[in-house]
């Protein structure tokens, strides 16, 4: 498969709370649970791009690295069932990837949005808990402190999996942290409504190809 340069430049970078079309983060769904809301939470790490070649031609992809260095959870007291919020700053890594395809891209204007989503449900364990016998409310994190990198690659694999292997095309690093006044410290009011803005601050930008 021939490849050519993917000329290709960021339009949108963004980190916000619940499914925004351009979003790079969001808390997805909320159930009240012993007078706090519990979050199933993920990150949806996205981009949107100008210059992305025809996919059937000339594969690329967004491989997203978040380096999550604060959250904060739900711990329950397995007996009495009573909640109570938990807080962590171990330093998590999660790369995930989603490639650009005909269902993402506009090929009349050569703007692709791509959105590779990641659990966070795993970043903290038990032991995370101020009793470690209380166990983690599944789904309850809560990211605060983010620093997020997004890769767009062009795919140097062979077909049926040309992603497999790739090279860096444009490379851009924010550290974004939750607006705040959010948190579950504040009980209900804490928790962040859909389409919440993280703050991010841009650390870098490379075009690399």
């Amino acid at each position: 498969m021939i490849k050519r340069a993917m000329m290709i430049g960021a339009l949108s970078l963004s980190l916000v709370t619940m499914l925004d079309r351009d979003a790079e983060a969001h808390l997805a769904g909320t159930v009240l649970i012993g007078g706090y809301l519990r979050h199933v939470a993920s990150l949806a790490c996205g981009i949107t791009v100008k210059g992305v070649p025809n996919p059937d031609t000339n594969p690329s992809a967004l491989t997203c690295t978040a380096t999550i260095t604060e959250v904060e959870f739900l711990c329950e007291n397995p007996t009495s069932h009573q909640v109570n919020p938990g807080q962590s700053a171990r330093r998590t890594v999660v790369v995930s990837t989603a490639e650009f395809n005909d269902d993402n891209i506009d090929k009349k204007k050569g703007v692709g949005t791509a959105e590779a989503h990641i659990d966070t449900g795993f970043v903290v364990t038990n032991e995370d808990c101020v009793n470690p016998n209380w166990h983690v409310v599944p789904d309850s994190v809560i990211v605060q402190q983010v620093q997020v990198q997004y890769d767009t690659v062009e795919c140097t694999g062979s077909d049926p999996t040309p992603c497999s292997s790739s090279v860096l095309a444009y490379r851009e690093v924010k550290d974004c942290a939750l607006q705040s006044g959010f948190g579950y410290d504040k009980g209900e009011s804490g928790a962040p409504p859909e389409n919440t803005e993280y703050t991010c601050n841009l650390l870098s930008r490379d075009h690399v190809r």
